[in-house]
């Protein structure tokens, strides 16, 4: 099937479907006839099947893992109660999650990409900061160099008639 239906689609057709055979159908009861279609869309789409669901009898926990691991526990439990409208917003959410789940790939290439780029902006600091420190510790020695070199031409200006000797200290 080339062409993607969403659920709320697919939904909304069968309860055009739904709607145009109970006005056509030859047997009219008496809600179908009275009702007017606003009254049909909020009236439970199988009230007669609600008490008949055995699902979580003998496991009444796994509507409560339903609803904590995916939020459907209620939803498949009280379906046949439900009003076209309320699981209409059903599909609503089925859409947004069909939506997430489409542009993963692309979300995902994207946070990737991210972090990627925050990796890569570290190593370059921590290239900036390296070279800073080996750049530090070379001017460092220069400054040192040219004052030792200053305090030897002090020495020997002011000791003329001295052979001057630099001292060494001992720790």
């Amino acid at each position: 099937m080339t062409d993607k239906k969403t659920f709320a689609s697919a939904f909304a057709s069968a309860l055009a479907k739904y709607r145009g055979n109970s006005q056509n159908s030859s047997v009219a009861d008496s809600t179908s006839s009275s009702q007017t279609p606003t009254d049909r869309a909020n009236t439970p789409i199988a009230p007669s099947v609600s008490g008949l669901i055995k699902s979580f009898d003998s496991a009444p926990e796994m509507k409560g893992l339903l609803n904590s691991y995916f939020g459907i526990g209620d939803f498949v439990a009280g379906l046949p109660g439900m009003t076209p409208g309320e699981i209409g917003q059903m599909a609503d959410q089925l859409d947004q999650l069909n939506f997430l789940l489409d542009n993963l790939p692309a979300i995902e290439q994207n946070l990737r990409s991210y972090i990627d780029g925050v990796v890569k902006y570290h190593e370059f600091v921590a290239r900036c900061v390296k070279e800073g420190v080996a750049g530090i510790n070379k001017v460092d020695k220069t400054t040192l160099d040219i004052f030792v070199a200053h305090q030897g031409h002090l020495g020997v200006a002011n000791c003329k008639h001295k052979r001057f000797k630099p001292q060494t200290r001992r720790f």
